[in-house]
């Protein structure tokens, strides 16, 4: 999941600033989904402009770079297939159940199915209100759009929650087992959801707050919230056209940022939702309460297009934009006491306190003073400037150039063959893959229970290695380096310039590869990766996935590899049973030479892949069916006018 394996914009990768084009796709279909949904609520066409830039360069676009940012792109694109079967009545046109799959599909797909889910309870909300607003004789074709839309998304999507399942059978979700129920951010950093870089950017000053708070909360917030949408969703707030959708976005807001921020009504309601307790809520629900707030600020937008709202409306907004300014500067104190010592941090606090005013003053004054185009084209132009300025800050943090040296994961991708490599730096726990070389570390959850009982126990590891150092975690290695041969460990990869401790067995380490940003040991001997029991049996080759054995009698290969059902072996062509040695696998050998394949296969992934197919085959027949309607009407218009 979190590899987004499936995710079809991850073949972007394997180009040079793959990441970039990555991340500039998912912007730019945030910002497509956006739009077309709302012009789908009949707002006006630079109106929905402003919102679609809003949400594509929102706080949790500008915030994340990693997984859970993924499925962000895909919320609008399923709200506008759940508005449009509202506006456009009759299951039987498939554009409504087109879009619902495919946003369904490419959210899980994506990788990250927490923020999925918060997502999905979002519309799931404003499907509701939708039904609840037609008529009853509607009720049932918007009800079976709705049902198709959500069945076609879920075969689509049907193999990777096949394997996401089945792996989830035999995992550790660490904190993803009710922990986060009570899990919440600290209110000391509420201001920094209306002024993101009050405390400076991203994680510059954590070192200068010595309540460690900073810190934490840079590891922990899911983004934030611009002030002048905060003002126009204000008036929003206040309009009458689509009554009840302001009102359930408006609560959505309240529960979401309660139970955020750990007030402990909105976090007990929240956590009644089945498996809210499970999820990270506090941290991937930002995206959504962006939406809403967007929405919100675009029925504001339109409203005054219309001249729907009063001065007195107006004025209340603005007040209240300016009191919860007042309010996070106040709360803010005692965290910006702690950074007296950074250097620029009273430059950082100050523009951010100078500029979420101005901007509050800026959005009343245009919306009390000016009418009519004018009036529409400052106030997106206002939005607009607001959220670039918010989201190229943390650019100008990021380094202009790296001197990268690669030379020790060149030599390991080289040397490793089917061993493994045990790293206390540079490169962190997972990251070997990118190199094609197999890590032992690894902290990426969920991971393997047996993994887990294994690092913990036999090994004596911290699985995330946080809390030790690398001298520390390398002694430990020292003082087990016979059960790390054991296990396949073929290198030890340390930092540039590291000195190996004075441990036992430090002796028996060779230095292979040596440079500035790492250290490369090589362990005595280690154990290799398929072990032939019998007599005469002897492995003759080997590679990650298949192996040659020669018997002169019956025998047993065992193959050090973690066992999960699903796992099957070939030899020579002949399909043979995979039983589990402890944590590890074993086949039965016939005499002679042999030729031995492995291969994984998620359980009941061929009922999954069918699904696929079908689901595949509806959305496209769908898309077809549309293509088909949309040309024979361009053709009756022609004759008509001809």
């Amino acid at each position: 999941m979190q590899s987004a394996a499936l995710f079809p914009p991850t073949l972007l990768l394997i180009f040079t600033n793959g990441q970039v084009y990555f991340h500039l796709l998912l912007e730019l279909a945030a910002a497509l989904a956006t739009y077309g949904f709302l012009v789908q609520l009949r707002v006006g066409r630079l109106i929905a402009a402003s919102g679609a830039i809003a949400f594509a360069l929102s706080g949790t676009f500008a915030w994340f770079d990693h997984a859970p940012v993924n499925p962000v792109a895909f919320l609008p694109l399923v709200l506008w297939g759940v508005e449009r079967g509202f506006t456009t009545p009759g299951f039987r046109r498939p554009t409504s159940w087109i879009l619902i799959s495919a946003g369904l599909a490419l959210s899980l797909y994506a990788g990250f199915p927490e923020t999925a889910y918060i997502d999905g309870i979002l519309a799931g909300l404003w499907a509701l209100v939708r039904l609840c607003q037609l008529p009853k004789g509607r009720r049932p074709e918007y009800l079976a759009t709705l049902a198709i839309g959500l069945t076609v998304g879920l075969f689509i999507a049907a193999p990777i929650l096949t394997a996401f399942a089945d792996y989830l059978g035999v995992a550790n979700v660490g904190s993803h087992s009710g922990v986060f129920g009570g899990t919440s951010l600290p209110s000391s950093i509420f201001p920094q959801l209306v002024m993101p870089y009050l405390f400076g950017p991203i994680s510059a000053f954590s070192g200068n707050d010595p309540s460690g708070v900073l810190n934490s909360a840079w590891g922990q917030v899911g983004g934030y919230l611009s002030v002048p949408l905060i003002v126009l969703g204000t008036i929003g707030v206040a309009g009458r056209p689509n009554r009840p959708l302001r009102v359930v976005l408006t609560l959505w807001l309240i529960l979401a940022l309660g139970r955020t921020y750990g007030v402990p009504p909105f976090q007990k309601i929240v956590n009644l939702l089945p498996g809210m307790k499970d999820v990270a809520f506090f941290r991937y629900s930002m995206s959504s309460c962006a939406l809403a707030l967007i929405i919100l600020a675009v029925f504001g937008m339109d409203d005054l297009r219309r001249r729907l709202v009063s001065g007195r409306v107006m004025i209340v907004a603005g007040a209240i934009g300016l009191i919860l300014i007042g309010g996070s500067i106040l709360e803010a104190r005692g965290l910006l006491r702690n950074l007296m010592t950074a250097h620029d941090h009273n430059l950082w606090a100050g523009t951010s306190q100078v500029w979420a005013i101005a901007t509050v003053v800026l959005v009343i004054a245009i919306s009390v003073g000016l009418k009519g185009r004018l009036q529409l084209c400052l106030l997106a132009a206002l939005v607009g400037l607001d959220t670039f300025a918010m989201f190229v800050v943390p650019e100008f943090s990021a380094p202009r150039a790296e001197n990268v040296y690669l030379a020790p994961a060149t030599y390991l991708a080289e040397h490793l063959g089917t061993s493994r490599y045990y790293t206390v730096g540079p490169l962190p726990p997972n990251y070997g893959s990118y190199f094609g070389a197999a890590e032992f570390n690894s902290n990426d959850l969920p991971e393997p229970r047996a993994y887990d009982k294994l690092a913990v126990q036999s090994f004596g590891l911290s699985l995330n290695g946080a809390d030790t150092t690398a001298d520390q975690q390398a002694t430990n290695f020292l003082n087990r380096l016979g059960q790390f041969e054991r296990v396949g460990v073929k290198y030890l990869l340390t930092p540039g310039g590291f000195q190996l401790p004075a441990a036992p067995n430090a002796s028996k380490m060779r230095l292979v590869e040596s440079g500035p940003s790492g250290e490369i040991f090589e362990v005595p001997s280690p154990q290799r990766l398929y072990r032939a029991q019998g007599v005469g049996c002897r492995v003759e080759s080997q590679t990650i996935s298949s192996a040659t054995v020669d018997c002169s009698s019956s025998g047993t290969l065992y193959r050090e590899e973690l066992f999960m059902s699903g796992w099957t072996a070939t030899i020579d062509q002949r399909t043979v049973k995979v039983d589990p040695a402890g944590i590890y696998q074993r086949i039965a050998l016939p005499p002679g030479r042999s030729t031995v394949g492995f291969s994984f296969t998620p359980q009941h992934m061929d009922w999954a892949l069918a699904g696929f197919v079908i689901g595949a085959i509806t959305w496209i027949g769908g898309l077809y069916l549309l293509l088909i309607r949309r040309r024979n009407r361009v053709t009756s218009m022609g004759t008509l006018s001809s």
